[in-house]
């Protein structure tokens, strides 16, 4: 999974209190369509900033911890965080 960063070409608001936590003023959605730039972000490769990120240049390192973050990702797919709830 890419960045889930959230911005206004890539999300709707609203100004309904959230109905599970009355404290959360805003609802934030993901907008269904797929804009250019979100597109772009999501096939931009991680590589760089992974190993940047762990102040790593070897190659292998890199691979390596970009697998294990999708082995993580799928782990923690939103059906597994849901039942923390």
């Amino acid at each position: 999974m890419a960045s889930g960063r959230w911005t206004s070409s890539t999300c709707s608001s609203g100004v309904a209190p959230d109905p599970a936590d009355r404290r959360r003023r805003t609802m934030l959605r993901r907008a269904p369509e797929v804009s250019g730039r979100r597109a772009e972000v999501a096939a931009a490769p991680v590589d760089t900033a992974i190993g940047t990120a762990l102040g790593a240049e070897d190659p292998a390192a890199i691979t390596r911890t970009i697998a294990l973050l999708e082995q993580l990702a799928e782990l923690l797919s939103p059906e597994a965080l849901a039942r923390l709830r």
